[in-house]
């Protein structure tokens, strides 16, 4: 994961860039802040990270800090909303993010 700060004004028109590095697999734009695009990449070597690293610098990217995630663990958004049940829309006074039964 790259952590970068790019020209607010280039954003939108350098994700497809981005996006068409080999490796990349994701990009996320941030709001606010000096750190404004996350870069997600997949590689199998230290030095395919590292040209991965050259060509985002060649875009005009500053890469602010990079992290190397070993483990990714992703719950969906299921999980939580929308919430089950024929009184779905009315919590009880506790707010523990139950759903009172009535039924």
């Amino acid at each position: 994961m790259f952590v970068c700060t790019v020209n607010p004004n280039k954003v939108d028109s350098l994700t497809e860039e981005i996006l068409g590095i080999r490796g990349v697999v994701t990009t996320r734009d941030l709001l606010g802040g000096e750190r404004n695009v996350h870069v997600e990449v997949v590689a199998d070597t230290v030095g395919e990270i590292e040209e991965i690293r050259n060509e985002l610098a060649d875009l005009g990217l500053t890469i602010n800090s990079s992290e190397i995630i070993s483990e990714t663990r992703v719950q969906s958004w299921d999980h939580f909303y929308p919430r089950p049940g024929p009184d779905a829309r009315q919590d009880d006074d506790i707010d523990d993010g139950s759903v009172t039964d009535q039924g």
